[in-house]
């Protein structure tokens, strides 16, 4: 490929933080922008500060429901919606107590290639999971509108709304541009006889082949020997302890 391009440089010691570069294509009427690039471009700042980079904006949000003594699967919309566009390295979310996290993913967030994200899911450390690292070296990954999951178990105790709480982190400078927010996790409210979910038996065995209600109309069933034949059936549950016969 011929570089019709020469090496351009230019002292911005006297600008502001706030820098805006423009690159122009022209001299051809149709052309695959695949054969353009830029090699080696960077605005660094000794400052080691900037009032411009602001995460305000960015939230965490469930509208999925529990219910008292059940586990759920749950999604959470991560929206990083900074105004100046920055990226943010790490996001982490924060459960309330009677709330037992079992799993949550995915095991990446974000975008780019290495060093610039996607983030790594760190796991689960208490009451929190969370992905990536405050690591404040300009190279996070996470922007705009993603969906992270969690396996939660709530205690028979809870009722009302939950508060859980969120922390989202700049990917360059500290406080004040990390966001801290909180998000309510709503109770379903439930009536005698109200469907809960389903349970799964294999074989007329009395124990569920599922460790939790499954809330949707499908399943499938892990861990059964390849080759050989097997009975499913399946139960309806009803709140607040009720249980159909198997069908």
């Amino acid at each position: 490929m011929k570089n019709i391009f020469t090496n351009f440089s230019y002292d911005v010691a006297s600008l502001t933080d706030n820098i805006q570069v423009r690159f122009h294509c022209y001299g051809a009427t149709t052309f695959d922008l695949n054969w353009y690039y830029i090699d080696n471009f960077a605005v660094t700042s000794d400052t080691g500060s900037s009032t411009g980079r602001d995460m305000t904006g960015s939230t965490v949000s469930t509208n999925d429901i529990y219910i008292p003594g059940n586990t759920h699967t749950m999604e959470f919309s991560v929206n990083i919606q900074a105004s100046d566009f920055a990226y943010s390295d790490s996001v982490a979310i924060t459960f309330p107590t009677g709330v037992t996290i079992l799993d949550a993913g995915p095991d990446e967030l974000g975008f780019g290639g290495e060093p610039y994200g996607p983030e790594p899911y760190n796991g689960i450390d208490g009451q929190t999971i969370s992905w990536g690292t405050n690591a404040n070296d300009g190279a996070g990954g996470i922007y705009g509108s993603l969906t992270v999951w969690a396996t939660l178990s709530f205690d028979d105790s809870l009722s009302g709304p939950l508060a859980a709480s969120y922390h989202v982190s700049d990917d360059w400078y500290n406080t004040p541009v990390d966001v801290d927010g909180n998000f309510s996790i709503n109770q379903l409210n439930l009536t005698d006889g109200d469907l809960l979910g389903y349970k799964i038996y294999v074989d007329g065995s009395s124990t569920p082949h599922n460790s939790m209600l499954v809330e949707v109309t499908s399943y499938v069933a892990g861990g059964l020997i390849y080759g050989q034949s097997f009975t499913l059936c399946f139960t309806a549950v009803f709140y607040p302890d009720y249980e159909s016969f198997q069908l």
